[in-house]
């Protein structure tokens, strides 16, 4: 079915029609990719807005992300996850990517880690947050974690950067920043064990 034959009053965020409207596209269908812009642009922006914290750059990463949709959709496979949940790790990759870069470029502090980070930690770690009834729950347990731990831990999941960066930027060997990590993420899920 080509995206000429696709209703366009289907309920929004359908993964069936995203999922059609990504094979069209991995056929060449330009229009297909028009209408799959339309439907997911505003909520993939999103997503981006709040890892990157600047419209402009924002703007500029759904805009590569729509790159790599019409360059690899061909490489969408219903096996690993709805059409829907690709989309958002394209988009969470893109943008963390280039928050990275533009750390780097300025010389990221990681001493200073706001509360938004930890906001932007929650929706980065979904799989630490599998059946959590409250949603202050990684904040609590973050908070938990002394500051260079939760750093490291912010840092590498919402942000993107490696050990070796962080290790570079603390100028801390690359060993204890790995420590940290494992402690970080050991206290975390004792935390959630706690509470659950």
């Amino acid at each position: 079915m080509s995206s000429e034959g696709i209703e366009e009053d289907q309920s929004p965020g359908s993964d069936e029609l995203v999922g059609q409207w990504l094979a069209d596209v991995a056929a060449g269908d330009r229009r297909a990719l028009s209408l799959l812009y339309d439907r997911v642009s505003s909520r993939l922006f999103g997503l981006q807005l709040r890892i990157l914290d600047n419209r402009a750059l924002a703007e500029e990463a759904l805009q590569e992300t729509f790159i790599k949709v019409w360059n690899n959709s061909g490489s969408y496979s219903p096996d690993k996850g709805t059409p829907t949940a690709w989309l958002n790790t394209l988009a969470r990759f893109q943008a963390i990517d280039m928050r990275r870069r533009e750390l780097v470029r300025h010389g990221g502090d990681f001493g200073n880690r706001s509360t938004q980070d930890v906001d932007l930690l929650k929706t980065q770690l979904p799989s630490l947050q599998d059946g959590l009834a409250d949603s202050q729950l990684l904040s609590r347990c973050l908070e938990r974690l002394k500051p260079d731990v939760k750093s490291c831990i912010v840092a590498i999941y919402c942000e993107g950067f490696t050990q070796e960066e962080i290790s570079t930027a603390l100028g801390r060997p690359l060993g204890t920043v790995k420590s940290w990590v494992l402690r970080g993420l050991k206290n975390l899920r004792e935390c959630f064990v706690e509470h659950d």
